[in-house]
């Protein structure tokens, strides 16, 4: 992939020799599995199992390339620098420096008819930005069916809230695909509600305006995924048809 023709996605580079381990205990993903040339997704989590950031993660041998939001980068280095301590861990915003991104594995195919965030959309692929930093389980975003989530690799920021989670079965909320021919864009963040109500019943999380409207993912209350009688909350005139991924 390269990560030049994603224009949203900003590219870190992060090094070290305490890297692997020092991304290992941070990530959701078995980092120190990661072989030299395999890409994954993975995330990062707040001590509550809520997740701050989602990300493509790279390994090129012991040199590591993160590609997240632009919108997120500035917070996400601030944030893992304030962990980092001693350790030998450098975190470089490399599009910045106007380093040479070598070439990445691809993580999904791209799709002819369609942009880049499209394409994520339509692959359930959730990003993570300001405005839903801090709001979701990772289960809520299906990041294990992304291979996204490991329930075997050790500790890491919430960690135990997310395994009980999975052990119990609470997760009350699912990621969906939707689509509306309103074409006035619900940002992330955005509320959603049932027709004719105001209760909160979910949030947007990516969307993207297309030749037909424009489609989303959604984090959505389960009762709601089938009933077919979602709007935006500040737009009631724009109902969601939603589509389990």
């Amino acid at each position: 992939m390269n990560p030049g023709a994603i224009d949203f996605l900003a590219p870190l580079r992060i090094t070290g020799a305490d890297a692997a381990g020092f991304l290992h205990g941070q990530f959701t993903t078995d980092v120190t599995g990661l072989a030299s040339g395999q890409t994954g997704f993975s995330a990062w989590c707040d001590p509550k199992g809520r997740v701050l950031a989602t990300f493509i993660l790279a390994r090129l041998e012991e040199t590591f390339w993160l590609l997240l939001p632009q919108t997120l980068k500035e917070t996400f280095m601030t944030r893992m620098k304030m962990y980092v301590m001693r350790a030998d861990v450098n975190i470089v915003d490399a599009g910045a420096a106007e380093e040479i991104i070598p070439e990445l594995p691809t993580y999904v195919a791209p799709m002819d008819d369609c942009d880049w965030e499209t394409t994520f959309i339509r692959h359930g692929i959730p990003w993570i930005t300001p405005a839903t930093s801090g709001r979701f389980l990772p289960q809520e975003l299906k990041l294990d069916h992304l291979d996204a989530l490991s329930y075997t690799k050790g500790c890491y920021p919430g960690q135990e809230i997310i395994a009980r989670l999975r052990f119990r079965g609470q997760v009350k909320r699912s990621l969906c695909h939707a689509v509306t021919d309103n074409s006035t864009l619900l940002a992330p963040g955005a509320g959603l509600a049932p027709r004719g109500e105001e209760k909160n019943i979910g949030a947007v999380v990516n969307s993207a305006i297309t030749d037909k409207g424009q489609e989303l993912l959604i984090v959505l209350e389960r009762p709601f995924i089938e009933s077919g009688k979602v709007v935006a909350r500040d737009i009631p005139d724009c109902p969601l048809h939603v589509a389990t991924l």
